[in-house]
């Protein structure tokens, strides 16, 4: 065999690996998001674990999410206004996040970050909360009579947290277990060897953006890619073979907006969600958080 037939090879080898994993991180995705839907149904055990494996298949219907998305929105019903009066209870506070529980809290209890190295040296993960109102008429910027955007999100990364506007990493890997110096998830990956595959599942950012603006299930699936920016900046990596990251998006429909708008608030609303819930972590002794080497420094 030539040396060219061995670097065909090897390059086919990866890339049914890379397919093969992104599989796996859209199928945990998939999982989670249907045994979160199974609890509001009031499912539970082995019956929620088979409706979780429903959403899976689904997803095999058509390229894309919105299979998904249907069967979610056809099965919850009623509940699914249930969720955007949640939503509407949210976005009435307005732009004070402190009213609403961020850290480790709700989904953000069992949730860690960092594990390039293994779960050993990882960090504590969390939950977060931000909302923010834009200007509106022909203003740009926050803190007007805009739109209203809120984001919640539960931050269980594979990569490291990092603050989007210093890029100084806030929380991640260690260098070692019982070190708080961080070996940053960016170079560890970087550096992995081709055929690299790891066993540490259930790395999961999920965040539902809410917004009081009235846009079509077509603008709203642009706000969820724009929302993702957010992932970018206060994630390092984002989206990695090992995660299933996920943006869902609600909207009351109250006053009228502009997609580009509601994104790029969305986008930040994410960012800013994903620190706050790291930063007010506690890792009660157990696992080491950010505010622990906060206060180191």
């Amino acid at each position: 065999m030539t040396t060219f037939d061995d670097r065909e090879n090897a390059f086919e080898n990866k890339y049914a690996h890379d397919q093969e994993m992104q599989f796996k991180a859209v199928a945990r995705r998939n999982k989670l998001v249907g045994l979160w839907a199974a609890e509001l149904m009031g499912r539970s055990g082995d019956d929620a674990a088979s409706y979780a494996r429903e959403v899976i298949k689904a997803d095999f219907e058509e390229a894309g999410h919105d299979d998904v998305v249907r069967k979610l929105s056809g099965d919850l019903g009623d509940l699914a206004d249930e969720a955007l009066a949640m939503a509407e209870t949210a976005l009435a506070r307005g732009d004070r996040p402190q009213e609403v529980p961020v850290g480790s809290v709700g989904a953000g209890t069992g949730a860690t970050v960092g594990k390039a190295l293994g779960p050993a040296q990882g960090m504590k993960g969390g939950f977060g909360f931000a909302s923010i109102t834009g200007r509106g008429g022909d203003g740009a910027g926050e803190g007007g009579d805009g739109p209203t955007v809120a984001a919640a999100v539960a931050i269980n990364a594979f990569g490291d947290v990092r603050d989007p506007d210093t890029g100084r990493l806030l929380a991640g890997c260690r260098v070692a277990p019982d070190s708080s110096e961080l070996a940053s998830a960016e170079k560890v990956l970087a550096g992995l060897p081709p055929g690299f595959d790891h066993t540490w599942e259930g790395n999961t950012t999920l965040a539902v953006v809410m917004t009081d603006a009235a846009l079509s299930r077509t603008a709203l699936s642009k706000v969820c890619q724009m929302a993702f920016g957010g992932f970018y900046r206060a994630l390092a990596p984002a989206l990695s073979l090992y995660d299933g990251d996920l943006v869902v998006a609600l909207s009351l429909g109250q006053r009228e907006a502009h997609t580009n708008q509601v994104g790029v608030l969305a986008a930040r609303a994410v960012e800013r969600a994903i620190v706050r819930g790291v930063m007010a972590a506690d890792g009660f002794g157990i696992v080491p958080a950010a505010r622990d080497l906060r206060d180191l420094r």
